[in-house]
């Protein structure tokens, strides 16, 4: 097994949060999209909802079962 399996392995067993505040930027949305779908780590994005969304449909990213949390009607605060 290399390096980068035994790295992902240990990452399903420990399960982490990542957040990223820069939900917007196709980066963000690709790297939370490939986390989640690797259940590698719990991502969550922070922004406006409708925001990301819009971003994500212009990216054509999948963002099932990634949180989005937007921070002025968050339950959070």
């Amino acid at each position: 097994m290399n390096v980068v399996e035994v790295m992902k392995q240990r990452a399903k067993k420990d399960l982490k949060t990542v957040v990223f505040p820069e939900a917007t930027d196709k980066r963000i949305l690709r790297a939370a999209r490939l986390l989640q779908a690797g259940k590698l780590v719990n991502p969550v994005l922070v922004g406006e909802h409708e925001a990301i969304q819009e971003a994500a449909n212009q990216e054509e990213t999948d963002l099932t079962g990634v949180e989005i949390v937007t921070p002025h009607s968050s339950s959070y605060l």
